[in-house]
């Protein structure tokens, strides 16, 4: 392992040197400066047995900002406020240093590391994302040719496990990915699917808090698959995360935590109207799983820049039963 450290780092190191002695013939590009963003205000009204409530709240903002030096140097930030995580201040999320060549792309910094996609049409985020999406400080290393993307990154676990500390670069997860040419049936078809893998499936968000302080007994890795596919109109995309083994607590607490999502929908020809339903389930170990489902209709204007959202959903827990009403009104810039 040591020697994979030093490897991945002094491969960096050489491409980082490699690359600015190239980019000094083009240093008189002028250096590019872009911002986006994206503002999310939402209603929502849940019902359970016993009462209902309503909320009315800003629900997501996201201010990004790219820099391009020239054909190889690039930096990435990007500042957000999600309802319910940072309430009271929007913090930094991602920002890294990225260099690119014709095949790989290198980037330092805080990055989402590659496990899952995650893909959604619906306005509450589907229990994979919050199981498994994860930014982390990290090398990252990215490739892709013709129709497969894969991408590797290394980083140092947070979470404690018996016997060890955390000085050291332990950790890693890589994703592979294949999608059809788009010129396969005139461009009215696609199909998109890969695997990723994380080496220390402990290091995940919802999964540490499942853990809590605790420390683990060793390292538990996991897998994910995802799948999407779309035909004139109809799309459909599916995901589960599941850990190989029980994580184990030095206190003896035992957890096996996995997750699925699976949407189906349709795209309205000649308006932009989408339709969509979905099934997904969460689960700590077998037999304690929370099941959702529901619909969801949006529509987007201003050349798709804006959006309306209305989603219905419906969760059950095995014990009690909720109902929810979401809206959503957003814009990108």
């Amino acid at each position: 392992m040591r020697f994979i450290k030093v490897f991945f780092v002094s491969t960096f190191i050489m491409f980082s040197f490699l690359v600015a002695v190239i980019a000094d013939d083009e240093a008189e590009e002028a250096c590019k400066l872009e911002f986006s963003g994206v503002i999310e205000s939402e209603f929502s009204y849940t019902m359970n047995e016993d009462n209902s409530e309503s909320d009315l709240y800003l629900g997501k903002v996201e201010i990004s900002a790219d820099a391009s030096l020239d054909s190889y140097f690039s930096g990435h930030l990007l500042f957000a406020y999600e309802y319910g995580e940072n309430d009271e201040n929007i913090a930094l999320d991602e920002g890294s240093v990225d260099i690119k060549f014709p095949l790989i792309s290198l980037s330092l910094g805080r990055v989402v590391i590659p496990f899952g996609i995650y893909d959604s049409h619906f306005v509450t985020d589907p229990f994979t994302l919050e199981m498994g999406e994860l930014k982390q400080n990290a090398i990252s290393i990215s490739s892709s040719y013709s129709i497969v993307e894969a991408c590797v990154a290394l980083y140092n676990s947070r979470v404690s496990i018996d016997g060890e500390d955390n000085s050291h670069i332990r950790d890693f997860s890589a994703m592979i990915k294949g999608s059809t040419p788009e010129d396969v049936l005139s461009g009215k078809a696609s199909i998109s699917l890969g695997i990723s893998f994380i080496s220390n499936s402990a290091e995940l968000e919802s999964i540490r808090d499942m853990l809590g302080e605790s420390a683990i007994v060793k390292r538990v890795a996991g897998i994910n698959g995802f799948a999407s596919l779309s035909i004139t109109g109809l799309f459909m995309n599916g995901e589960v995360i599941q850990t190989l083994d029980d994580l184990e607590t030095i206190s003896g607490e035992k957890i096996k935590p996995s997750s699925f999502n699976i949407e189906l929908g349709y795209a309205l020809p000649n308006i932009p109207v989408e339709l969509a339903g979905k099934f997904e389930q969460v689960s700590q170990n077998e037999g304690d799983s929370i099941k959702r489902f529901g619909g969801v209709i949006s529509t987007g204007f201003a050349q798709d820049r804006a959006s309306i959202r209305l989603e219905a959903l419906r969760i059950d827990d095995g014990e009690t039963t909720q109902n929810a009403i979401t809206s959503q009104l957003a814009i990108s810039f």
